[in-house]
């Protein structure tokens, strides 16, 4: 209470104190938050934190740039070339800070000092630029001084934004003005375990204040930290209010009229509405949605190679081999020459093994055995002081004994 009197903006006010004390009494911490919040302290929207945050990146390359311009001569800092330096710059970077995933929210909102991705990603800038100025022959026009200490003084500068960043963060975090203040629908064991869920794992971006049940009867008032706010109906009013901003809906989805119905109640109020998985979905966190003819699907295992993976593992093996045949080929002739004096027989060994997925492959070894006991499917093993071994494969072991 303030001199006069009068209830603080953050204190709880009678008249949402005694709607929701008719819900869930005693008054909860969750009630007590939500009529304290009463739209006057909204939300800070992540995604317009996080593109602030490349914008003032992008202006901190620059200023860092015009920073250390006392190294030239003012008459050259607009020219041409250094312009392009600038400009080249904000475009690599640009790109490798989103190589680097830089700005994923999960990554950017993480409690403490997140810079090693961002730093990565002005290394790369660096070699780059370096890399480009040297192959075109233009690195004489450029003072050295000017830019190593460009190259420099941008790291300190991120760094330092950084900082301020992290400590926002922590300040929107205590203050609940980063979080989306989030309902769960549901206050039964689907619900239960998305709130066990959020507690345990966290997420500084959602602030659950609480459940509703049309069955709140029948539920319990008060679970995993947060009370049973009221019904459905409810819901709609503290929306209203501009006292919610998201709504997770955690019911069993073989509810589909009822999922249904509430999509339907909620579809028209400006909140974020999200269907959180099936009991079965908790199994399987930190997957991602594809999309299937417009139905979203739940990506539980990806081929292991795959897509541009594939192809990349294919010119790898096929380049590999080809620089090792060249690099080993003096020596591979020389043990096909000691194969083919020391015994008849061809010098190569075809034998079937299992590869990728379990296919059959066929495998050419050096010949180690005589010809004639050579064992095709392997089903007999080559052990110390074996007949089989001719004197050439004796000394082979890092090859493959048959």
């Amino acid at each position: 209470m303030d001199a006069e009197g009068t209830t603080s903006t953050w204190s709880v006010r009678a008249a949402d104190a005694d709607r929701l004390a008719a819900i869930a009494p005693p008054l909860g911490v969750d009630a007590r938050l939500l009529a304290r919040l009463d739209g006057r302290h909204k939300p800070v929207s992540a995604t317009v934190a996080v593109g602030l945050m490349r914008v003032a990146d992008l202006l901190l390359i620059v200023l860092a740039a015009l920073a250390v311009s006392p190294f030239i001569d003012q008459e050259f800092l607009f020219s041409r070339e250094y312009v392009a330096a600038v400009g080249l710059g904000l475009i690599v970077a640009t790109v490798l800070f989103n190589v680097w995933h830089a700005y994923d929210q999960e990554y950017v909102f993480q409690r403490g000092l997140r810079t090693g991705r961002i730093l990565a990603g002005w290394a790369g800038t660096v070699g780059i630029l370096l890399c480009i100025a040297f192959a075109l022959k233009t690195s004489e026009f450029y003072s050295r001084l000017w830019g190593f200490s460009w190259f420099g003084l941008t790291p300190a500068l991120l760094i330092l934004q950084r900082f301020a960043m992290s400590f926002l963060v922590m300040r929107w975090v205590r203050t609940a003005r980063l979080a989306d203040r989030t309902v769960i629908v549901g206050a039964s064991e689907h619900g239960q375990r998305l709130a066990s869920h959020l507690n345990r794992h966290g997420d500084i971006r959602t602030r659950v204040v609480g459940f509703v049940d049309d069955r709140h009867d029948r539920v319990p008032s008060y679970s995993h930290g947060h009370y049973v706010l009221g019904n459905v109906d409810r819901l709609v009013e503290l929306i209203r209010e501009n006292k919610v901003d998201q709504v997770f809906i955690a019911l069993p989805w073989t509810a589909e009229k009822r999922v249904l119905q509430i999509i339907g109640q909620l579809s028209m109020t400006p909140v974020h509405i999200r269907l959180a998985p099936d009991l079965l979905g908790f199994e399987f966190t930190n997957r991602q949605f594809t999309s299937v003819a417009g139905l979203p699907m739940l990506r539980v295992f990806d081929r292991p190679i795959s897509d541009w993976a594939q192809v990349v593992k294919a010119a790898e093996d096929r380049l590999g081999a080809l620089l090792l045949l060249i690099l080993l080929s003096p020596a591979m002739a020389l043990v096909a020459l000691a194969i083919k004096l020391d015994s008849p027989g061809p010098v190569l060994f075809r034998q079937k093994r299992s590869g990728f997925n379990n296919e059959l492959i066929e495998v050419f070894k050096f010949r180690s055995m005589f010809a004639h006991q050579a064992d095709a499917d392997g089903a007999m093993q080559a052990r110390r002081g074996d007949p089989r071994v001719t004197r050439v494969g004796r000394f082979l072991p890092g090859i493959g004994r048959l």
